[in-house]
């Protein structure tokens, strides 16, 4: 990532630019920067649905770390553990030019999935959840799950392939949801998936 710092010094009536530039090949961070901002989300989210706000565990937090770690850049596959220990969510975004984007970004991104849920249907598992992709929205909302931590990777120098020469970005969030939701049944989902 390259900063790029312009000062202006005025001496003797004439404007001088100093350029001073920070070229940072420490190129891949770890975690989300903005974990109060994130729960905070999810919670107005979880509001709306009338369920109690999630609290932050230090514990999912890591072990996301360390998935978001171990996947590199943006695999999809779910964790080992993911459905049977806690929900997962995974998120993947990258490109060109670098942008500030965040595990708060994943979490607007899930909730945007709640136009596709009928909140009217009463077999909200086999009629939606197995055909349209709400399954992150549903396991933000889900009202038995009480914890959440994020986990992220970052890559600021990453080869953008249909640029040669360029270097973008591209981000990985791991959130994981305690006790886990999306239980495979209508009853569970109707009980657990609340209209706003």
């Amino acid at each position: 990532m390259i900063f790029l710092l312009l000062l202006l010094f005025v001496q003797d009536g004439y404007a001088k630019f100093t350029c001073k530039m920070n070229l940072n090949r420490n190129r891949i961070v770890y975690g989300c920067p903005d974990i109060q901002e994130t729960l905070d989300l999810v919670n107005k989210f979880r509001e709306k649905h009338n369920v109690l706000p999630l609290e932050w565990d230090t514990e999912l937090e890591n072990g996301s770390n360390e998935y978001a770690k171990y996947r590199g850049d943006c695999a999809k596959e779910h964790s080992p553990d993911a459905f049977n220990k806690y929900s997962e969510n995974l998120y993947c975004i990258g490109g060109y030019p670098i942008t500030n984007a965040s595990c708060s970004t994943a979490i607007n991104v899930w909730y945007s999935e709640v136009s596709y849920y009928d909140f009217n249907n009463k077999k909200p598992f086999t009629t939606i959840a197995l055909k349209k992709d709400v399954g992150h929205f549903t396991a933000m909302v889900w009202k038995n799950t009480k914890k959440i931590g994020c986990g992220a990777r970052r890559d600021n120098n990453y080869p953008i392939k249909v640029l040669p020469g360029i270097n973008g970005f591209v981000l990985s969030v791991v959130c994981r949801f305690y006790p886990p939701g999306n239980i495979a049944s209508d009853s569970a989902f109707v009980e657990n998936v609340l209209p706003p």
